[in-house]
């Protein structure tokens, strides 16, 4: 955020992607306008949700969802208090999926198959404990040490390094455009870049009060001490304020940045 020295006369065009870049950008620079564009119009209602529910929800209820990725009364709480909030298309969208918070959101539609399968190979190497280890280690160096003896072992395994050499499940699983995966396959095999990436991670970042992005990706929810800003309660706090004055700067778009 320093870099980009934002303020609140400027304006923004952001891919939307669930929105946790946006609405951080609303929260710290109080941005004029935000644009958000995406050619997935299933990440604008998801964002679109994300608005509505900021305004009329409670804080339990926002986190309930959209951190631990679980409401049981999702579909009430949709007709009774979110959807006057919410464009028709969104509402439509939600109301067919009204399952999606019934349990695990972050393990549904195409990321959430790599998700599902870190939680099968977890499970068959009996490593499930040490996952939640990990992301409640307290200390750098119990992190490196469970993830160098427990869990590095479980995940490059030879059934994940097959699935990594497919073009498909990198696209649809991971998000890696065949693009991009050509330039990563330049350097060496994306098995290769994996292990690399990883590897330096548990003996750089904390899992348990910083880095939000490996509890997401290890136990499938966040935690209220690794998450988003949007997800905190100071966060949240921040958009609902003055009527929930920093949502009004959101504009939606299902397009191309191209356009």
């Amino acid at each position: 955020m320093k870099y980009l020295d934002l303020g609140p006369e400027d304006s923004m065009l952001v891919i939307t992607s669930a929105g946790g870049n946006a609405l951080h950008y609303a929260i710290a620079a109080h941005a004029k306008r935000i644009h958000c564009v995406d050619m997935n119009h299933c990440q604008g209602h998801l964002l679109e949700l994300k608005l509505a529910a900021v305004q009329t929800l409670e804080y339990e209820d926002f986190f309930s969802m959209f951190g631990n990725g679980h409401h049981p009364k999702f579909h009430a709480l949709l007709d009774s208090k979110i959807a006057p909030l919410l464009s028709s298309i969104a509402y439509q969208f939600w109301h067919i999926n009204d399952d999606a918070f019934s349990k695990a959101f972050y393990l549904k539609g195409y990321s959430g198959w790599a998700l599902w399968l870190a939680r099968i190979v977890f499970s068959i190497a009996g490593v499930s404990k040490d996952v939640e280890a990990l992301c409640n280690a307290g200390s750098m160096a119990q992190q490196e040490q469970i993830w160098r003896e427990k869990l590095r072992p479980a995940l490059l395994n030879p059934i994940v390094i097959a699935l990594l050499k497919s073009a498909i499940f990198c696209w649809n699983a991971l998000g890696v455009p065949l693009n991009q995966r050509r330039m990563v396959s330049v350097e060496g095999s994306m098995y290769e870049f994996i292990r690399d990436a990883r590897n330096p991670l548990p003996s750089t970042y904390s899992f348990k009060d910083g880095a939000y992005f490996y509890p997401l990706t290890l136990l499938g929810h966040y935690t209220p001490f690794s998450c988003p800003e949007y997800l905190t309660c100071s966060g949240f706090e921040a958009l609902k304020a003055n009527s929930g004055k920093a949502t009004d700067a959101f504009r939606l778009h299902t397009d191309s940045i191209y356009k």
